[in-house]
């Protein structure tokens, strides 16, 4: 009991109780700090439960100028404070609001409401949060706002009381709750009363007080779907305590005070295995038996609150196994529920309805664990570590290098069918426990979070849980209440009402980005992405990328909500129903401006972790770890910042500033291309904050003296910004914008090193299988293989290469997880429109059929399969989509449908790998893996349109811009034979000859009937054009029509997201027309022959000089007709009027 624990050993000798905090929650305006004491007489520290009372809100309501009337019309009488004292004191009687107090301040404030000064005298009113809330949108006639209204409790306390994250804190006049006076509200060690937030305050970090150690639990569950109501059922409980864990100490003191327990039941339908308490006797792991789900859970709930943990940990402990435990508990009407957090409940919240652990888990259930902090690792993982799954089995291989059983959650009866095997169980599921300990401990989840929340000042189980968002929104809070600020209230909408904002800096907050497919566009422009010079490259690539782009524009440009300026009168842009119609790009704030909130807030976080960077040099062991995770907090908190200004659902979200830092971005991106380009540097991409410049030289000691250059040419342009080299690369395959391979070449010891990147590239995407990485991981090596040997050499060991595969795969001799497809869901599998076509989505339908957790963000895995009863493939591919366990099920005849995986898995990606390298193409990569060619034979044609959108026309040379454009082929009247004609000075066995002349009779062609054959050829073409054949982009489609989409270049296949285009464009028959008209230019030609060596030729070109014309007049008479040759600027520019 709370009384248990006496003042003398908690309190210091003048009266005051120091608390390291580390949760809060708020009921009916009551604050509940949760932390840890002191107790001195042994010397080991107790949780401590502190209660509130008597908070107060705080509003601030805004006079008008003038009075209005009862209409809202504006009148000439101005307003006093007294007027409004008055109106609001009628008012506040009519919402039941007994006692207030008032007094006339004044505030700034700085954000985009309409009508709002800059500064103004408010009239602050103050009462207690027991009595009514005010509506957010109050007005009166005498007031025109009232900020202030819908802050909660909790959020008022840790603004006002300045609680910068888990901290120690001071807190004098403090009384013991004694359960004669008031009921003892928490299951913690210690509890006390504070009459007066005031009396609260966070201590100096002079003090030099080191955290108190943490009491850690890690928690498996394992489950059973009962059959009858399709609920969740507990049948046992794996626990691992870890008593002492210092956040600022090795992880490898925190492992030696562990304490584990398992709790099992028997199954309802039958008791537990003959045999089974020898197993038990004989296990290495703690087995308790239990008789039933409710005692059970009581020995859970018993054992938390004996051992008291800080903090809970598991994996997709928030999502699943939080919403089973609440459910259970209640349907079993366990005794002391509300111990699985630290405040005393006796009325359960509303949960979610259904079976427990099939959706979300709310807000309400959440609640009920306050005092405890959950660190789920799965959470953790997604926003820390990039993976192709987030399952505890594959983060621990990655992360740990274990490999972890998987155990099939439906086969979980089978288990108590036998002693031994449900001992293995109960093992598996001990093991998970001290495995997600590990996650925890690798991941650094704690400290980094701790880190993280002591920058932003929220919550700590925030941090763990509502990710970076709110982390932005309290520092600004804070940070803008320090300098007397009015900020903008918390506004509540549905999703239906929530803007699309588009985001393009890296670390930038990705929940405000749109998603792939999402009907909403983007609110604004984001980053410039130019246009990239495809091919491979092997010469030296250097990459030159800006330090902080974002946070540095606005720290150079001192962009912040106080300097720029906006007509707020005019301003109609945010009201808080999201509501947007105002594009207009702000102005840039004028120079000699006291520096902004903002630039300040960020140059702060920047020299706070060049300093902590600077201890870090000379640091070395926990220290140097615990100056790393300082550091990492700093840079994520600085980088995401621009996040918080471009995120609709914000209350700081400010587009304007938004569209200013990425207008200036875009602008400083170009300019630097154009000092390159200046410079006479090749610039081949760029993409937001860095270029990649062509530095064509092999020799690695030239690369570097390029970047200096450049950089000390862009850097003397600006104060704080600075772009650096970032990477050099040796070989790189430039495929399209946010695509490309490349082998990076790194320093170490001295030596240089060399290691393959990929960005954006299928390989590194998880809706590819295994398969499909291996032979792209392969092919990649090769085409960026760092001996000589020559392209014909890589082209001939890549064809050999996937001749083998196609015929393992076929053979059946790779393993079954190799053809496993990752794909996350974006929300929920019954949401989904296209359910039918989509394969992971079936699947997921079908686990949530069987019991199992899916939600919107999971990755659900599936196999492409065949029945062995119809061995051929029928229906689409979603309707052959099964659970990796499925397949594997004894008796389940699944069969891999290898046809598929070569035709739409391997296939697509090592096409748009290969397409730069000549040798090849996408039908003799066919060939070699065995399938029909025949369906790839438009697959080359397709991609001119990405062509057409590289280099100007005018910037290529000859031999770049016709190298797709096809011979005219000839027919000799002398002879009979055909020979084909690209040049007039064609080659053959190293000696030049007459493009006219026959090679067989030395025949020359005769003017009517080359005419004629040209004229043939020309409309050939003309009729392929006309015939209007597309195809789909999609390699894994294909689709071949003459059909068009009404919507669009949309692909008429079911299912497929790929775009229709043109198999043979526009362009391509320009470019035919122009090589023909190019051909027969004999003054190109002659300037081209050296009279010395070929002046035998130069007098027959001479010679011909007619039939030559008389071609190239057929060739300009069809160019002349074709409308790209030339640009009408009088109907481009017919709306400009010239004054007279």
């Amino acid at each position: 009991m709370a009384v248990d624990v006496h003042d003398s050993n908690i309190k210091e000798e003048d009266g005051t109780l120091r608390m390291y905090w580390i949760d809060a929650c708020e009921i009916r305006g009551v604050v509940y700090l949760f932390g840890k004491v002191l107790q001195k007489s042994t010397n080991t520290y107790v949780s401590c439960c502190v209660a509130v009372h008597n908070m107060e809100r705080n509003l601030f309501v805004l006079p008008r100028p003038h009075r209005v009337d009862s209409e809202g019309k504006e009148t000439n009488v101005e307003v006093e404070m007294a007027d409004v004292y008055t109106e609001f004191d009628s008012i506040r009687q009519a919402h039941k609001i007994t006692s207030w107090l008032s007094k006339p301040v004044e505030r700034k404030y700085a954000f985009e409401l309409p009508g709002i000064p800059s500064t103004a005298e408010y009239m602050k009113v103050v009462y207690k949060y027991s009595l009514p809330s005010l509506p957010t949108d109050l007005k009166g006639e005498t007031f025109s706002h009232v900020f202030g209204a819908n802050t909660s409790a909790l959020e008022h306390f840790i603004i006002k009381r300045n609680l910068m994250g888990p901290c120690w804190l001071e807190i004098s006049r403090t009384r013991t709750n004694n359960t004669k006076v008031t009921a003892i509200v928490s299951w913690c060690k210690a509890e006390f009363i504070v009459d007066n937030e005031k009396d609260i305050k966070p201590m100096n970090e002079s003090s030099d007080l080191p955290p108190p150690p943490l009491v850690v639990m890690s928690l498996s569950m394992r489950t059973v779907i009962n059959p009858k109501d399709k609920t969740n059922e507990i049948v046992s409980v794996s626990t691992s305590v870890y008593h002492e864990v210092r956040l600022d100490d090795p992880v490898e003191s925190n492992r030696k005070n562990v304490s584990k327990q398992t709790y099992i039941r028997p199954l309802t339908t039958s008791p537990f295995p003959v045999g089974f308490d020898r197993v038990v006797e004989n296990s290495k792991v703690k087995i308790l038996k239990q008789p039933s789900e409710r005692t059970l859970l009581n020995l859970l709930l018993a054992n938390i609150f004996r051992t008291d943990p800080d903090v809970i940990v598991g994996h997709n402990f928030v999502g699943f196994d939080l919403d089973v435990l609440l459910h259970r508990m209640k349907h079993t009407k366990a005794d002391h529920w509300s111990r699985v957090g630290r405040l005393r409940r006796t009325v359960w919240p509303k949960l979610q309805t259904g079976a427990g652990g099939m959706g979300d888990t709310t807000a309400q259930e959440k609640n009920i664990v306050s005092g405890r902090l959950m660190c789920d690792t799965y959470l953790g993982a997604k926003e820390h570590v990039r993976a192709k799954s987030y399952s505890l089995t594959n983060l621990v291989a990655m992360q740990l290098g274990v490999n972890r059983e998987d155990v099939e959650y439906e086969r979980v009866p089978q288990y108590f069918n036998s002693a031994d095997d449900l001992e293995r169980m109960l093992r598996h599921s001990d093991f998970d426990t001290y495995l997600c300990a590990e996650l925890m401990f690798n991941l650094q989840l704690l400290p980094l979070s701790r880190q993280l929340t002591t920058l932003s000042g929220n919550l700590w189980s925030m941090t763990l849980t509502a990710g970076r968002s709110v982390r932005n929104e309290y520092l600004l809070l804070h940070e803008f209440h320090r300098n007397k600020y009015i900020c903008p209230d918390k506004s509540f909408y549905k999703d239906k009402e929530m803007p699309i904002i588009n985001i393009d800096a890296d670390d930038a907050d990705e929940a405000a980005a749109p998603k792939k497919g999402s009907k909403r566009k983007p609110q604004y422009s984001g980053g410039l992405v130019l246009e990239p010079k495809k091919g491979f490259y092997d010469q030296y690539v250097l990459l030159l990328d800006f330090n902080s782009l974002y946070p540095s524009i606005i720290q150079e440009y001192n962009i912040c909500f106080t300097t720029v300026k906006h007509d707020r009168e005019k301003v109609t842009t945010i009201t808080r129903s999201f509501k947007f119609d105002d594009d207009t790009l702000p102005e840039y704030p004028e120079e000699g401006l006291p520096q902004g909130i903002l630039p300040r807030l960020l140059a702060n976080l920047v020299d706070r972790r060049r300093e902590v960077k600077k201890l870090m040099k000379s640091a070395s062991g926990a220290k140097y770890e615990e100056y790393d995770i300082r550091q990492k907090g700093l840079k994520l908190t600085a980088n995401s910042m621009y996040g918080c200004l471009g995120a609709a659902y914000s209350r700081f979200y400010a587009k304007q500033l938004a569209m200013l830092i990425t207008s200036r971005g875009r602008e400083i991106l170009q300019n630097t291309v154009d000092l390159a380009t200046e410079s006479g540097l090749d610039v081949i991409y760029g993409d937001t904050d860095s270029i990649m410049i062509n530095t064509n030289t092999t020799k690695i000691e030239e690369v570097k003296p390029v970047a200096e250059n450049l950089k000390k040419i862009v850097n003397a342009r600006y104060k704080l910004l600075e772009i650096e080299m970032d990477g050099m690369y040796q070989r790189m395959l430039l495929l399209k914008k946010k695509k490309y391979a490349a082998l990076m070449v790194v320093e170490k010891n001295g030596k240089y090193e060399t290691v393959v990147e990929t960005k954006g590239l299928d390989m590194v995407r998880r809706d590819w299988c295994g398969l499909s990485q291996d032979v792209s991981n392969y092919v990649l090596t090769q085409i960026l293989s760092s001996d000589n040997q020559d392209r014909e050499h890589v082209v001939e060991n890549i064809h050999n290469y996937l001749r083998t595969v196609g015929e393992e795969t076929r053979k059946g001799l790779i393993p079954m997880d190799k053809f496993v497809v990752n794909k996350g869901l974006t929300k929920a599998p019954e949401d989904y429109a296209d359910a039918k076509s989509q394969p992971h989505v079936q699947v997921a339908l079908r686990q949530k059929r069987k019991g199992i957790s899916i939600r919107a963000g999971d990755t659900v895995p599936y196999v492409i399969c065949v029945h062995d009863d119809a061995p051929v493939s029928k229906g689409g591919y979603a309707d052959r989509a099964y659970h990796p366990d499925e397949v594997m099920a004894p008796g389940s005849g699944l069969t891999i449908d290898y046809e598929y995986y070569l035709n739409q898995q391997v296939h697509p990606p090592l096409d748009r790998l290969c397409g730069p390298i000549e040798g090849t193409d996408a039908s003799r990569l066919a060939d070699c893996l065995g399938l029909d060619t025949s369906k790839f034979r438009s697959v080359v044609r397709s991609d001119t349109q990405d062509q057409e959108m590289q280099t100007l026309g005018s910037q290529l040379s000859d031999a770049e811009r016709y190298k797709d454009a096809e011979s005219l082929e000839l027919c000799c009247r002398a002879c009979r034979s055909t020979f084909t004609c690209s040049s007039l000075m064609m080659e053959k066995d190293g000696a030049n000859y007459f493009g006219l002349e026959c090679p067989s009779c030395k025949a020359i062609a005769q003017p009517a009937s080359a005419s004629i054959q040209l004229t043939n050829a020309i409309r050939k073409y003309i009729r392929t054009y006309y015939q209007g054949w597309v195809v789909c982009d999609d390699q894994g489609c294909r689709n071949r029509t003459r059909m068009i989409s009404v919507v669009g270049r949309r692909c008429l296949v079911e299912g497929c997201r790929g775009s229709m285009h043109r198999e043979y464009s526009d362009g391509s028959l320009y470019t035919q027309l122009s090589f023909f008209s190019h051909i027969f230019d004999i003054n190109k030609t002659l300037e081209k022959v050296d009279f010395e060596r070929n002046g035998a030729l130069r007098v027959q070109i001479e010679q011909n000089r007619e039939l030559v014309r008389v071609l190239k007049v057929t060739a300009d008479k069809y160019i002349d007709k074709n409308a790209r040759r030339y640009v009408d600027l009088s109907r481009l520019f017919s709306f400009v009027k010239i004054a007279a």
